[in-house]
């Protein structure tokens, strides 16, 4: 059996590059995670002594490859259904290709037709130690945003990280880096590891927080920490409020101002479609509260900033034994887990009262506070507050 399996069909292109006079190696994590005994479904294809012209020739035998930069040399390809990145050299030797690569994990390759890994820089015996070491320091510093990767991979595999490596990533500047750069390896860094706290802890014992978002109210905090692996158990299949879960919990020590900073340190609005900033804006408002307090009023008016199924959550996972799970099976009750309470009045349900313009709005706003404070309780009631307001506001003309 091969020491990593690969499909019929991208063994079938190593052979056509080879017999092209190519030479292709699988790098990347496919061949790290098949020494872990991890599955992975990354296949990333490293080429060699071959023209671009006819590296996509034959590449063309195989689906239509979607160049993603000239300069870089690097193309995506479907087989069969398999996404496939293939990228050429411009390396004066496989050796050289493999140093510019950040860690000696990560520099392994794999020859698929030799059935054989090729290993320049001690890499298997790091996977065997469990340890995370440079391939080589000077281009390890090339890209700063490996400081936040080698975080996320040390919490993911349950590495150590070597004395030499901590120095190098403490000494590289960070506050350059693209701003969509560091939320993707943040995001990795909440998704992948089964405990998100570890990348935490080595993302400030590497000053990333420091050095990058300057003031992280609370993220070194232990019950912090704990609460973010609790809300890692909370993930579901949608990403959205997954990142929304990690930013709300991460940012509970915040300010609102403080959470804003970060927030637009990074440029996090939306994700996928969540409202990734206003949940953490209405957590900020509502979780301790929705912990501390079984209140329908509360309850009502939490439900009219973000659902509260979202809010009632957050409120659970920072505080097991408050009152976040009553107010959620409570508010399912009710019908306003999901949406707001039904308005009892609509702008049409008032214009009999000669109300204007403006006025319109103002009037339905003071409803609305009752109806959430739960002072009226059906249409009528509406009617007849809104017959009020109407005569209070005569009064103080």
């Amino acid at each position: 059996m091969p020491l990593i399996q690969l499909p019929k069909s991208i063994l079938q292109l190593c052979t056509k590059i080879q017999d092209a006079a190519g030479k292709v190696y699988l790098a990347g994590g496919m061949v790290r995670d098949s020494l872990l005994g991890l599955p992975s479904k990354d296949i990333d294809l490293e080429v060699h002594n071959i023209s671009p012209k006819k590296l996509v020739s034959v590449l063309k035998r195989f689906g239509q490859p979607n160049s993603v930069g000239r300069s870089f040399q690097v193309w995506i390809l479907n087989i069969e259904g398999l996404h496939v990145d293939i990228s050429l050299s411009n390396a004066s030797s496989l050796e050289e290709a493999c140093r510019r690569r950040d860690l000696r994990i990560n520099a392994l390759v794999y020859d698929p037709l030799q059935d054989k890994v090729i290993d320049f820089f001690g890499g298997v015996e790091d996977i065997k130690q469990k340890i995370l070491v440079e391939t080589d320091p000077d281009s390890f510093t090339e890209d700063p945003l490996r400081v936040l990767r080698v975080a996320q991979l040390s919490a993911r595999f349950g590495f150590t990280i070597s004395p030499s490596l901590q120095t190098l990533c403490r000494e590289v500047p960070l506050a350059q880096l693209p701003p969509e750069r560091v939320l993707r390896e943040l995001e990795k860094s909440w998704l992948k590891p089964s405990k998100p706290s570890l990348a935490i802890q080595e993302l400030l014992a590497l000053k990333v927080i420091e050095k990058y978002f300057h003031s992280w109210t609370g993220l070194e905090c232990p019950e912090v920490q704990a609460s973010i692996d609790r809300g890692k158990e909370l993930c579901t299949n949608h990403d959205g409020w997954n990142m929304a879960i990690f930013w709300a919990l991460a940012l509970q020590k915040c300010s609102i101002e403080e959470a804003e900073i970060i927030l637009d340190r990074i440029n996090v609005h939306s994700y996928l479609q969540y409202a990734v900033r206003k949940a953490v804006f209405a957590s900020l408002q509502f979780s301790k509260k929705l912990a501390q307090e079984d209140s329908s009023v509360l309850r009502n008016h939490a439900a009219e900033v973000f659902p509260l199924n979202f809010l009632c959550t957050i409120a659970q996972t920072i505080y097991p034994t408050g009152f976040g799970r009553t107010n959620l099976q409570k508010a399912r009750k009710t019908g306003i887990d999901t949406h707001p309470l039904p308005r009892l009045l609509q702008g049409r349900d008032i214009l009999s009262f000669g109300i204007k313009g403006r006025e319109i709005g103002i009037c339905l706003s003071y409803i609305r506070k009752l109806e959430l404070n739960e002072q009226i309780q059906n249409k009528d009631d509406g009617l007849n507050a809104t017959q009020q307001w109407i005569q209070s506001k005569k009064e103080n003309l």
